[in-house]
Order: C-alpha cells, then structure tokens, then sequence
C-alpha cells in the first residue's frame, strides 16, 4: 500500500466574500508553528515546512482558509514525498493535487468553488492512511482566483466552429500500413476518417537516427497518402505518441525539455509540409494519452502549457487546420477539475473510452505464461456483467458519460472519442461495442475504433472465443465487425442525405 501524508486546512466560508482575498499564500516561517493544529510532529525551518508520518493512521496538520462560493481557483504548491492535496465540500472532493515526488516541484490545478449561499466548511488537507513512518516536506502552497488569461470563449462562435465533416467515424490504423490496397478496404468498410499511428518506422530504420531525419520520413509518407485520402474521401487525423519521441527515463516524459522541443519541431515540420493538403486533414492529434503516473489522478501540469505552445507553433504554419486535444490523464475523461480549452476555436476535444476496464482489458499483458485452465478463471467475465464492485450495462454506459455530458454543456465544441474497444475473447463484447456506439451516436460524438488489423485482441479479425486468447484465430465476418460495419453505414446515409 502506498503511503499518502495528510495535511489538512479548514477552509470555511465567510459572509462577507468582500473580505475573502483574491490570493493566499500558505507559506512556513519560523516560529509560526502556534497557528496550525495537528496530529503528529512537524516542524518550521528555512520556510520549509517538515512533516512526519508517525505510524499513525490520522496524521493531518490543518488551519482554515476562507475561499469564495462559485470562484476558478488556482491551487499550486511545491513539496516533495508522498503528499497529496484534496479540497473538500463537506464530502465531496471538488479538487485533488498530488504533491508526490522524489524532488521538489511545483505543481499545480484549477478548480471550481460551488455555487451555495450557506456557511459549510471546504476542507483543504493531505493525509497518509497507511500508518507507517515517513517524512514529507512543503515550501509552499498558494491559493489564488483564477487570471482571465484563462481562454474565455464567445460560446456562440464556439457552438458554430465546426470541422469538415462535423462528425466522423472510423478507424486506428498504423501509418506503415496504409496503401491503396487497405484505403480501398477501409473505404468498403464506409469510413470517412482515419485516427493514424506515426510511430512505426521503415525496416532497417531505428530512433537512433536523428529526430531530423525520422520526421522528415514520417512527413514524407503522410504526403504520399494524401491522393489516395482524396481519391477515397477519407479524412486523416494524425497522432504523435510516447513511442515517437527520445527521452530522458530519469527524469520523466513531459518533464524533459528535450520532449517538448521535440514535439514543438514535429509539428511544425508536420503543419507547413501539409499545409497545402490540409483539406485531408480533420484534426492534428497533438499526443495520445498525457500521462504523469506521479501526478495522477490529475493530467500532467506540464501539458495544457505545452499544447498552447504547440498550437501557437502550428497556427504560425497554418491558420486554418483544426486540431484535437486529450486533456488526460492518460486516454480518460478527467473533467473532474475545472476544464480548461485551449485558446482557440478550431479544437476538437478528445478522450478515450474503455470503461470497464477490467473487461474491456482482461487478460492483456497479465497472463501470458499461465496455465490455460486458469487463464479461463480470470478472463472469462462477461458484459453485461459486475466489474468492480458495480454492475455494468447499457445503462451503466450511459452514466458513464456524465463527465463528457457536463462538459458540452458547458462547452458546445465538437468532441471525439478517439479510441473504443474491448478484447476479442471478452464474453459480450460485440453487444458493448454496440452499447458504446449507441451512446456515442446519441450524443452526436465522432469516434474511432481501435484499431484496423492492430494487436490480436483488438483487431476485428479475431474470432470471439475463449480460445482465441491463446490461438491465432481469425474470422472474416466476426461479430464487432457486423456491429463495427452495421455502424459506419450512417457515414453513407449522411452523405447521400446531403447529396440530395
């Protein structure tokens, strides 16, 4: 079990908001220990504040803070160990910041205050639960209103900036793959995008090479496909991933300077080779699935900064391609903190769906060397069925989306899910491919199937049996493809409805 230190401030609300300031700075000066109360030892020295964990399963320090009702707040702070911070409306987490760390870093959230006229307390805490001994150290949190550099858009111009077309369905397919032979299939299929994976390179190539060199050849392929993208109608939206770019392992991902500049120069090499194509462009997926597993539940805080950035880069090389963006963490929906839209009306937003994920992943990368009969006692789960602890339906689907619901509501933007899919050998998967689709379709969402001829368990050619997890077995005409197939057929509706 992993140790959380807890630190805990009361945060009530006062009567008067003209009294509340706009900014506060919790800082630790020496000999200000008397103003805080507490559950185990700490200490003030140098400004910074000192925590010890002391085998106790309550430990928390805290003070009150007043903070506005319906207010944007920016929480930073900088510490290091296992500390995290939670924001509390009686019971209700409306903001988590994990200060987590080997080193100190300064990270930080947004979150929104809610709207409430009585005097109930936020609560403002870290706290460790596992009761062993640690030591946890803070220089700094500071709680302050969010700056209107914050993108405020004009929600009518938002609800009426569209792609071309405004909804696509389709499919994941590798860049090395695509040829006229797969266009043409893919065409069969009726799809009018395709999500395409960049980060594949010719045989006898290796990322040794020089980044220069790599995103030129990557460029070069992307143009060579684009008669072939007009020839069939088929929109492209490509992605860059982690597997793209060389990076320091010690030091983190989005954390390296080096990744960001990187990106920077790939997209802009990307932007001004194809500006003269753009109209087979649907969206630049600027980065699959953002990630920091030290920063979780929260989306990397080096992110949304470094989107702005390489939208600025792309906008100077094309002013008029859209491009999609996944908030994170990793592929999920995490609207939970306050959303922030990147400064810009030609953004699809973007998340991935593979909820529940005990299902929809069962039986990946965990029992490969395992005996068969015990493979069957562990992937054997069927949809619809009880997935941790709740069970899961079409209408469980259907809660499931609340997050993105909340979101357009606020936001009329378009929205992608830019990956769906579920095991081959998951009892009932073609009837949750059909219950995703079916959610997806009633709230008008574009998606992307994951993913033409990919790993064994997601591609459509797997037969859907039990046995097919440990066998290459291969159907023409499976059962997600019938529902993938019987999907897509909307495509040509549209756009025979439109002809006419």
């Amino acid at each position: 079990m992993k140790k959380f230190v807890s630190f805990l401030l009361l945060l009530p609300l006062l009567l008067c908001a003209e009294a509340i300031p706009a900014r506060t700075e919790i800082s630790f000066p020496d000999g200000s220990e008397s103003a805080w109360k507490h559950t185990v030892p700490f200490e003030f020295k140098d400004g910074v504040m000192t925590f010890h964990t002391n085998n106790g399963w309550d430990s928390k320090m805290w003070k009150p803070l007043p903070l506005k009702a319906g207010t944007t707040y920016r929480v930073s702070g900088i510490g290091k160990g296992k500390i995290r911070v939670q924001i509390k409306d009686g019971k209700k987490i409306i903001a988590s910041l994990n200060l987590g760390g080997n080193a100190f870093r300064e990270k930080a959230i947004y979150f929104l205050t809610p709207e409430t006229e009585n005097q109930k307390p936020f609560t403002f805490y870290f706290f460790t639960t596992d009761g062993q001994k640690g030591e946890s150290q803070v220089k700094s949190v500071v709680i302050e209103e969010a700056k209107p550099d914050l993108f405020v858009p004009d929600l009518e111009k938002l609800k009426a900036s569209r792609p071309e077309p405004a909804v696509v369905r389709g499919m994941g397919v590798n860049l090395m793959a695509l040829n006229d032979e797969t266009f043409q299939e893919l065409n069969s299929y009726n799809v009018n995008a395709l999500r395409i994976w960049m980060e594949n390179v010719p045989k006898g190539r290796s990322y040794k090479e020089s980044w220069e060199v790599l995103v030129d050849d990557i460029a070069t392929r992307l143009e060579k496909i684009v008669p072939l993208a007009r020839k069939y109608g088929i929109k492209l939206i490509p992605v860059l991933s982690a597997r793209n770019i060389k990076y320091d392992k010690n030091i983190g991902f989005l954390r390296d300077p080096k990744t960001h500049e990187q990106m920077i120069y790939f997209w802009t090499q990307i932007a001004v080779r194809m500006k003269e194509h753009h109209d087979v462009i649907w969206a630049y997926d600027l980065f699959n699935e953002p990630i920091d597993r030290d920063q979780l539940p929260h989306a990397p805080a080096e992110w949304y900064p470094l989107a702005c950035r390489l939208l600025k880069e792309i906008r100077t090389a094309d002013p008029d391609v859209w491009v999609m963006y996944e908030p994170g963490p990793g592929g999920r929906a995490g609207w939970g903190e306050f959303p922030k839209l990147l400064p810009d009306y030609k953004v699809v937003y973007s998340t991935h769906y593979y909820s529940p994920h005990s299902f929809t992943h069962q039986g990946i990368g965990q029992l490969a060397e395992t005996d068969f009969e015990k493979v069957k006692e562990k992937i054997n789960k069927p949809y619809p069925g009880k997935f941790d602890g709740l069970y899961y339906d079409k209408a469980e689907l259907d809660r499931s989306f609340g997050s993105v619901d909340r979101f357009l509501a606020r936001y009329p933007v378009p929205y992608c899910i830019g990956e769906f899919s579920a095991v081959a050998w998951g009892p009932g998967t073609e009837v949750w491919l059909k219950d995703v689709i079916d959610m997806m379709e009633k709230r008008g969402l574009s998606w992307i199937f994951h993913g033409y001829r990919d790993a064994r368990c997601w591609n459509l050619e797997t037969e859907e049996c039990l046995e097919s997890f440990k066998e290459k077995r291969k159907v023409p005409n499976s059962k997600r493809k019938q529902v993938l197939m019987e999907a897509l057929k909307k495509n040509t509706e549209l756009l025979n409805k439109n002809h006419h």
